[in-house]
């Protein structure tokens, strides 16, 4: 990076680059959704979001982890940008472990536990489309950590947790 640019900070990941350069406005688009770590916001979306956009370009000789170890910073505000600011350097560099860190400070145990149950005790509700409840499901599943629990397992506690009427229509469907 240009020294008279914002320095963000070292990584652990080899750049074979001379030099290289982040453009400003992808640094923009990175701040236009912050992850602020408010309780009802999700890390994991956050993290899928901001390695899709990081995913949209290539520097020759610097590592992809390192680009998003490099940006990260910058879709951070509030309680997170000061949680970064303490943690970012025990975990020597590592995007994976710095994501893993940030995943198990801002999606809990108590978390996990609820998106398990609400699988394994899913019932759809009164006048939801099947369409709506699937999405619902879905969010369970894949917003989320593994859950250890295996699509097929999912898909049975989602059917079997349908109205009647539309366990019928995927049974005869199916």
């Amino acid at each position: 990076p240009h020294s008279d640019l914002l320095e963000p900070p070292s990584t652990s990941y080899t750049i074979t680059a001379p030099s290289y350069e982040i453009r400003s406005d992808l640094i923009d688009k990175i701040q236009n959704t912050p992850f602020r770590g408010e309780a009802e916001e999700n890390p994991y979306t956050h993290l899928r979001d901001f390695e899709a956009l990081c995913n949209t370009f290539r520097i020759k000789g610097v590592p992809p982890e390192a680009i998003r170890w490099k940006l990260f910073l910058f879709s951070l505000d509030g309680a997170a940008k000061k949680w970064y600011d303490r943690y970012a350097g025990t975990v020597g560099g590592d995007w994976g472990r710095l994501k893993e860190e940030l995943c198990g400070r801002y999606f809990p145990l108590s978390k996990i536990r609820t998106y398990r149950a609400k699988i394994i005790a899913f019932t759809q509700d009164e006048g939801e489309s099947l369409g709506h409840a699937w999405e619902r499901m879905c969010t369970y599943f894949y917003d989320g950590p593994n859950l250890g629990i295996s699509e097929s397992i999912m898909l049975q506690h989602f059917v079997g947790g349908l109205t009647p009427q539309w366990a019928l229509t995927v049974d005869t469907s199916a």
